[in-house]
């Protein structure tokens, strides 16, 4: 189910993904087509680590298995070290460590990352797939806050006081979160646009599809 109003609060945190499509044409899209594609798309709602592992895990299938050719999949997150703190407890992530299929690039700090990437290979050590986290906050070197402004799809107004006391999820809740990551894949999207294919080389070869995650720590 990609959408939901109430959940009970029985859980760790409210997380975001929306999936999209990711292709060559992004870059000939005026900003009012990627604003309306983005905010059109379905999400996904997730609450624990476990839901967070089984969307990885779907991740990775499709990664794998769903073209004939080696797909890159971008997960882009704003701010990923702080959320990499949730995604390494995930017993997904913990496999590809154990494989030796991680390739963090940090900046120079502990656990402070600028890139994480998931490499899957075949004996003969031709790639297969890869999964490649970008974090928009240090490829914009911009607050959601101040990204919203910029395209006009304004951060919305919340109390993170308040969602640690109340017993129930709301709508509320759910929209806050969604336009955190609304704003952040606009951005992603129109800086691939404003590099065209310098980026693309970078971060997007043989990408086709696109999905990005931002979650709201429950206490």
């Amino acid at each position: 189910d990609w959408s939901s109003d109430v959940c009970s609060s029985d859980l760790l945190y409210l997380g975001c993904f929306i999936k999209h499509d990711f292709d060559y044409d992004v870059v000939s899209k005026t900003l009012k087509d990627i604003k309306d594609s983005v905010t059109s798309a379905k999400a996904k709602y997730v609450y624990t680590i476990d839901d967070v592992d089984k969307v990885f895990r779907n991740i990775e299938d499709e990664t794998l298995n769903k073209y004939d050719y080696p797909m890159c999949t971008l997960v882009c997150i704003h701010n990923l070290s702080y959320e990499m703190q949730l995604i390494r407890q995930t017993e997904w992530f913990k496999d590809k460590v154990r494989n030796g299929l991680v390739d963090a690039l940090g900046n120079g700090a502990k656990d402070t990352f600028k890139t994480v990437v998931i490499k899957y290979r075949l004996p003969d050590g031709d790639e297969i797939g890869v999964i490649k986290f970008v974090d928009t906050w240090k490829l914009t070197n911009s607050s959601i806050d101040n990204l919203g402004k910029a395209y006009g799809l304004y951060k919305l107004d919340y109390d993170y006081e308040e969602i640690r006391k109340k017993e129930d999820l709301t709508s509320v809740d759910y929209e806050y979160n969604r336009r955190d990551v609304e704003i952040s894949l606009i951005a992603f999207l129109n800086t691939i646009g404003t590099y065209k294919k310098s980026m693309f080389r970078v971060c997007a070869k043989n990408s086709s599809g696109f999905l990005i995650m931002r979650s709201e720590e429950r206490r």
